[in-house]
């Protein structure tokens, strides 16, 4: 090949070079946009029910918006009967990859909500992700979050009962 075919040849692949990285964010997707989005799935297991009345119900959050209290800014909600437990766990399926964390009480009446004693003390059973110690008032997101971050994750909380 002569040097002037050679020369035209390196300006052409060049110009190419130089056209498609001036206009690369303009005409071609990022690579991550072209790789699908990694999903898992969350199992929760629920350990030391007192007894098998009424339902445990598991809220899952994906920010500290509400968490641990507010069902309805919770990612989902789940309720299973205190009887299928002991063979049942919480799956919660088909989540983006992320920081999480669980909120769940042992609805013994069947009223929907955590019920209280005297002195603001929880009468129902509580649990949360990474079993964090006890206190006055519920512990921080932070405290609970975990991290999705392949196919499933496996979760166990033990219930607390105060009264």
């Amino acid at each position: 090949m002569s040097f002037r075919i050679r020369t035209t040849c390196l300006a052409a692949l060049a110009f190419a070079l130089w056209s498609v990285r001036a206009h690369s964010d303009e005409t071609l997707p990022s690579a991550s946009s072209l790789s699908m989005e990694q999903r898992g799935s969350i199992q929760v297991r629920v350990d030391r029910t007192r007894n098998i009345q009424g339902q445990v119900c598991v809220s899952l959050f994906s920010t500290p918006q509400g968490f641990p209290a507010e069902a309805r800014t919770a990612t989902s909600t789940l309720c299973i009967k205190a009887a299928e437990l002991k063979t049942s766990s919480f799956a919660f399926n088909d989540l983006p990859w992320g920081t999480y964390a669980v909120a769940l009480f042992h609805d013994e009446n069947f009223d929907k909500k955590l019920n209280f004693g005297i002195f603001g003390i929880p009468a129902e059973g509580f649990g949360f992700s990474n079993n964090p110690g006890l206190r006055i008032g519920a512990p921080a997101f932070q405290e609970c979050a975990f991290s999705l971050g392949e196919e499933e994750q496996n979760v166990v909380i033990d219930l607390r009962y105060l009264l």
